[in-house]
């Protein structure tokens, strides 16, 4: 997977959350997708379009980095805060993708999914259309052209199979609800002093967190106050 470097001036804090990550195709109108992505990044690179993605994905599978995937981008109203955001470049309605976008977008999903601690399924990969916003908005992509059983099933191939004896190393719920109690605080510093240098063990306590937010959200919000305080 190719990644280049586009930065967008329009994204917000830190997310507290991952909740998921939304699907977007660019639809611009263009005459070429080449036309399409530049018109594209150009648009997300503009302070006056109030608009980004974390990342839109080209024709030909280059993937081009705007937000960086730990910040909130501006690409779903009030779902910004919880989801990330994935444009693929789709001049018009009517256009196919291609198997290069399917093979880069499963390819980013897999690396955002264990960032972010996102089982990849039809829970956390949704369509701008199917969220509430879009729904809202009348929004319809990615469309009818999009084949989610095609990226679920390149997904299968990407994501690797559990370890032989894992069922064995599970924590007692009692022992993983404690140890989400004791990353929360240390996340927050973490993560809130340097941003853009999460390392392997950045990421992992990250992930920890966003699991108590989601399991315990009373104890996440004392957590916080705390080492916040």
């Amino acid at each position: 997977m190719k990644i280049r470097q586009r930065p967008s001036p329009n994204y917000g804090d830190l997310r507290p959350i991952t909740l998921g990550i939304v699907i977007h195709s660019t639809r611009g109108g263009a005459t070429t997708s080449e036309r399409e992505l530049e018109a594209t990044l150009n648009w997300f690179s503009s302070h006056a379009s109030w608009v980004s993605a974390h990342y839109v994905i080209a024709r030909d599978g280059t993937v081009w980095s705007c937000v960086e995937p730990g910040r909130t981008a501006w690409h779903a109203g009030e779902h910004n805060l919880e989801w990330l955001g994935i444009e693929l470049v789709q001049a018009s309605i009517d256009d196919e993708y291609s198997l290069e976008q399917y093979g880069a977008l499963a390819e980013l999903l897999v690396e955002l999914g264990a960032r972010f601690g996102l089982a990849l399924d039809r829970t956390t990969l949704r369509g701008h259309d199917e969220m509430p916003q879009g729904i809202a908005q009348g929004k319809t992509d990615p469309g009818y052209k999009f084949s989610w059983d095609l990226l679920m099933k390149t997904l299968q191939g990407l994501i690797p199979a559990e370890p032989k004896g894992a069922a064995n190393m599970l924590m007692t719920e009692e022992q993983y609800r404690n140890l989400l109690r004791l990353a929360f605080p240390l996340s927050w510093w973490r993560v809130g002093s340097r941003p853009l240098a999460l390392g392997n063990v950045d990421t992992a306590i990250a992930v920890l967190a966003q699991a108590l937010w989601a399991i315990e959200p009373e104890i996440a919000k004392d957590e916080l106050a705390k080492a916040s305080g």
